[in-house]
């Protein structure tokens, strides 16, 4: 094997991408009018299995039924990256005006995934016609179950980075309203925050209203515990530590006159150290138990850990940089992007792998995530298929000029 890295024009890439553009738009925007929620994403899975098997590919059987995970090998061996999509949509009514508008009444495709499922078809035809320029290999997967579903935990559990081919290194990217449209932005270290839900039942005695000493009012109590809880953030948190405690839902009572037997409250909790997970946890159910022991209530409390923290390896992101200033330039390149605290389980493949997740601007004035008028934007898939390109000819050894 040759020690020279492969070379390959900038030209070669932008016109073979230019020839399948408007195929791929025609695919977005189909999966767009057909969004499918976590773990129901059949028909989803199909056109991607279908898209994939016409470019003769290596595709794995399903990890969980509606994954698509392959890979494209080079001519010469190498390492291996994989390159990922998420593919479900969200359970939200969609309120734009275009002709490929969702179909599914209570279903819509509000963050983008349509836009990633296809940057990475996208992406893998033009890979799949370039395996003379690199070493290595390409593995693929479009992923399940993104928005609370963690598919990537499952898919990292099942074994996706160790089986054949094994992984070294891992890249996704999310798009982003706020950045510069077309450009691309990431950072090192933390970049999304881990997640994690509770839920609290305060348990008290019920009771006319007129006469609540002979009760145990289960709602007053509920509302010393959400007052105090933020006392969490604001005096038990160091402030320099990015901490969420929010109570998101509350349900108690049916009619006026009567103080009901018990309240259920759920919230989240959003951090960007794993350690804070154990402190929020304990700190909580301190606080609930201290205030239904001073009034007479008992409770239960419950929490579901879902996302860790996404961590950016501080090389890859540098890598990132160096391959989007050399297709893009300077201009469409910022190491600095501001940490959310929303969460992503790509968290997962960063967990066991170097790598980098990142974003692909959608202009500032673009609406947000989750909003009902959200659409992705077709003019950002020609640059976001190029640095997924631009990512994996890097990373296998082949300098683009």
């Amino acid at each position: 094997m040759s020690n020279m890295k492969k070379e390959i024009s900038k030209k070669i890439i932008h016109d073979i991408v230019d020839s399948i553009l408007g195929e791929i738009i025609q695919i977005r925007r189909k999966i767009h009018s057909n969004p499918e929620i976590l773990f129901k994403e059949y028909e989803t899975a199909a056109l991607i299995r279908n898209y994939l098997g016409k470019l003769n590919l290596n595709i794995s059987k399903p990890y969980i039924e509606t994954d698509t995970v392959g890979f494209i090998k080079g001519e010469e061996e190498g390492k291996t990256i994989l390159l990922r999509a998420d593919i479900d949509a969200l359970a939200i009514e969609e309120k734009t005006s275009v002709e490929w508008q969702s179909c599914n009444k209570g279903l819509a495709h509000l963050c983008g995934h349509d836009g990633h499922i296809a940057i990475l078809l996208g992406a893998i035809n033009v890979l799949s016609q370039l395996t003379k320029y690199f070493r290595g290999n390409i593995k693929f997967v479009f992923q399940p179950a993104e928005e609370g579903g963690g598919g990537g935990k499952i898919l990292v559990e099942k074994g996706i980075l160790d089986d054949y081919p094994r992984v070294d290194e891992v890249y996704g990217l999310h798009v982003w309203p706020g950045v510069k449209k077309g450009g691309f932005e990431s950072c090192s270290g933390t970049m999304m925050a881990a997640v994690d839900d509770f839920a609290i039942e305060i348990k008290g005695k019920s009771g006319h209203a007129a006469m609540p000493h002979l009760a145990v009012d289960p709602v007053v109590t509920a509302a010393s515990v959400i007052t105090t809880l933020q006392t969490i953030v604001s005096r038990n948190s160091n402030p320099v530590d990015s901490v969420v405690v929010s109570i998101t839902s509350l349900h108690g009572g049916n009619v006026s006159n009567v103080i009901p037997d018990s309240v259920i409250m759920k919230g989240t909790l959003r951090y960007f150290k794993k350690e804070k997970q154990e402190f929020l946890k304990n700190r909580i159910e301190e606080i609930v138990k201290g205030i239904c022991s001073a009034n007479n209530a008992d409770y239960t409390f419950k929490l579901e850990p879902l996302y860790i923290p996404v961590v950016n390896d501080s090389n890859s992101v540098n890598f990132l940089g160096k391959v989007i200033k050399n297709l893009f330039g300077d201009d469409f390149w910022s190491d600095s992007a501001v940490p959310s605290m929303g969460a992503e389980d790509f968290a997962f493949y960063l967990d066991k792998r170097p790598g980098a997740f990142y974003r692909a601007g959608l202009g500032h004035d673009h609406p947000s995530l989750h909003n009902s008028l959200f659409d992705f934007d077709d003019a950002i898939l020609e640059n976001s298929i190029i640095s997924m390109c631009g990512i994996a000819l890097n990373a296998l050894d082949c300098d683009i000029i």
